[in-house]
């Protein structure tokens, strides 16, 4: 270079502090102070509601966690439950930039199960307290204020968790400190929050020079302690999954260039349990998950919420081989299984109601259960003529096809399918 020569901008030193003071500013903003979802109390819907010609209603109420911020949440319920009368309930547990409103689709599924549905708006989220949210580290504390307030309730029997995101990740925390919980499902947990900042540099996401992110990542770490009062570098779920007992659903998403799927695949592979089921979802992180995602996921949940209310105790066996009751990752996405529409009269129609996934072969082991093919007439959300639920924000269009071809396990990770004894019903 000439003496004469500008420099470019590059090569300034002025250039790179600029730069990491720009990505230091957006990573510890993407983790404590992300945009607030902000919504209307009208948008949660009508107070009382039909599902399947039953009435329904939702009870708002608040709780104080116990740093004494006040959480705002809705209890979905039967509007008359008889003296005596116990209901298993889903805790939904919501994402960073989301609230309550997300289980709004869900609902309805989990109440046709009869299921009860509980969700809150975590603390510095929606209509809650708090400045900043933490990605799991103080909402754990959140939701064992609304198991608390659940158990307290004489309607209420097993919980279950499904949770988003953070919300799953919230989940994992709280479950690995508390073995009464009966099931849960996750859907894109990360399994350490400090590699998922390092990979979302590495992705050339977050613009930085391999030789600032370290420092880059020091300087967030040590904003988020200041500002929020908690460590990013101990927020790893994968240190404590292996104490979560309870049955297991995860979800991942094909196209997740935010949390990447391994971080749901080592989770799965340490889960502590001895039931652990994985699906593979179309979409990104953020994408809204199909139907027959969510009805796959009710159906797990009430199976596994009544069997663990009968039983008194959590279902499953904690000993031995642990098994993955699905695999599907690999597999293309018109090859997975789709819940058949449930309606049933009797309790016989409900347990083959309960069996909604495509039971296939895997090397030369044989299905647990004959194949239920969906009728391709019929409507996925049939709920009856005189059913109603205004405020469901997503009705799907259509049944997917389904692949009639055996799976082969062959090609999957021993970390997501640790045996292969063949698809198991949900």
């Amino acid at each position: 270079m000439s003496p004469t020569e500008p420099l470019s901008p590059s090569s300034t030193p002025s250039y790179w502090t600029d730069r990491l003071s720009d990505t230091y500013a957006a990573l510890w903003k993407m983790v404590i102070r992300p945009p607030r979802a902000e919504y209307l109390i009208s948008d949660l819907g009508p107070e009382t509601f039909n599902v399947f010609n039953r009435e329904f209603q939702r009870v708002d109420l608040q709780i104080r966690n116990a740093r004494g911020m006040r959480l705002e949440c809705s209890h979905f319920v039967p509007t008359h439950i008889a003296p005596g009368d116990q209901y298993p309930c889903v805790v939904y547990v919501h994402g960073n930039c989301s609230s309550r409103l997300e289980v709004l689709p869900s609902v309805r599924r989990l109440l046709q199960r009869n299921l009860t549905v509980f969700c809150l708006d975590l603390s510095g989220s929606g209509w809650s307290d708090g400045e900043f949210i933490s990605l799991g580290h103080f909402e754990q504390q959140d939701l064992r204020a609304v198991l608390d307030y659940l158990r307290s309730c004489s309607y209420v029997s097993s919980i279950g968790l499904w949770g988003r995101s953070m919300g799953a990740v919230t989940a994992i925390l709280r479950a690995s400190e508390d073995p009464d919980i009966a099931a849960c499902v996750l859907d894109s947990p990360f399994a350490s929050l400090r590699q998922v900042a390092e990979e979302l540099v590495a992705s050339k996401k977050i613009t930085l020079p391999s030789f600032l992110t370290g420092l880059a990542l020091q300087l967030v770490r040590g904003e988020v302690q200041a500002r929020a009062g908690f460590d990013i570098d101990t927020l790893c779920p994968i240190d404590v999954v292996h104490k979560v007992i309870a049955p297991v659903l995860f979800a991942v998403a094909t196209d997740d260039n935010f949390v990447l799927p391994h971080h749901t695949e080592d989770l799965c592979s340490k889960w502590g349990g001895p039931e652990r089921t994985i699906m593979q979802v179309g979409g990104s992180h953020n994408t809204s998950r199909p139907s027959w995602f969510r009805d796959a996921a009710a159906a797990f949940l009430g199976k596994r919420l009544w069997n663990h209310k009968k039983a008194g105790v959590a279902t499953g066996d904690h000993g031995g081989t642990p098994r993955v009751s699905l695999a599907v990752k690999q597999t293309r996405l018109e090859h997975m299984p789709v819940p058949v529409p449930i309606g049933p009269t009797s309790a016989t129609d409900q347990e083959s109601a309960e069996a909604v996934t495509h039971l296939g072969v895997c090397g030369n082991s044989k299905p647990s259960q004959m194949m239920r093919r969906p009728d391709p007439s019929a409507p996925v959300d049939d709920e009856g003529p005189e059913a109603t639920y205004p405020f469901e924000q997503e009705r799907p269009k259509e049944i997917p096809h389904v692949g009639s071809s055996p799976m082969n396990c062959s090609n999957l990770p021993t970390s997501v399918y640790i045996n292969c004894p063949g698809i198991r019903a949900l």
